[in-house]
């Protein structure tokens, strides 16, 4: 009886131990879990603000590219503004060189026109001051031809005939490149074209005279001939 109720209790005693120790597990069990949870919750909470950094940090880095591209285009803009005002005001200073030389190509031309009417510069220095003028702006062939006049078509007798003839692409114009024109100078430069179309079977293109000082009457006179009149080398359209 003895053996059979210690077995009994031993089989309890046992048995307490055990629901005990699975108490014991079990607590701890639960513990483990918080803990886990806890770390879960921390973990979760320690993404959320990384994240969060994170979209600060990109924001700002956005915000600075952005900045720096728009710092960029008002640089590229800027050069661009610069570069036109100075390509505009190269044009302004190149086309005021081409008016400065155009007016003292002119002034000379006045002036040796004087000088040539007033016997202090030979007309023929004239003559060729111009044609060379004509040269450099047209890029042209200028020719002073003498043909003598047997029959003295021109001044009703015998005479060299000079002229100024230019050809260009096929083009045969005829001028008379005085430092003065009158109407009689007209007459005589309408003579001598019909004498050079005679003489040499062809028809003049075109008739002009470039003279600095001309004549009020002249114009009329010229509009009736067909004849140009320029009153300087650079004005004539070729």
């Amino acid at each position: 009886m003895r053996t059979a109720a210690s077995l009994i209790t031993n089989i309890v005693s046992l048995e307490h131990i055990k629901q005990q120790e699975l108490s014991s597990m079990h607590k701890k069990w639960e513990e483990h879990q918080q803990k886990l949870q806890k770390m879960d919750l921390w973990l979760e909470q320690k993404r959320e603000e990384d994240h969060k950094k994170w979209e600060k940090l990109h924001q700002k880095q956005m915000a600075l590219t952005e900045t720096i591209q728009n710092l960029e285009q008002r640089i590229k803009q800027q050069i661009e503004e610069d570069r036109k005002k100075w390509e505009e005001r190269d044009k302004k200073i190149a086309q005021m060189d081409s008016t400065l030389d155009t007016t003292i190509s002119r002034f000379d031309q006045r002036l040796m026109a004087m000088e040539a009417r007033w016997g202090l510069e030979s007309e023929a220095s004239f003559r060729n001051a111009l044609a060379g003028i004509l040269k450099e702006f047209h890029d042209v062939q200028v020719l002073h031809v003498d043909e003598h006049d047997d029959e003295g078509v021109v001044f009703g007798y015998p005479e060299e005939i000079e002229l100024d003839i230019i050809i260009k692409n096929g083009v045969l114009m005829i001028g008379e490149i005085k430092s003065s024109t009158n109407k009689s100078d007209l007459y005589t430069f309408m003579k001598k074209v019909r004498f050079y179309e005679q003489k040499k079977g062809r028809k003049v293109d075109r008739k002009f005279v470039i003279s600095p000082m001309v004549n009020k009457y002249v114009m009329p006179l010229a509009k009736k001939f067909g004849i140009e009149v320029y009153s300087f080398a650079e004005e004539m359209e070729l």
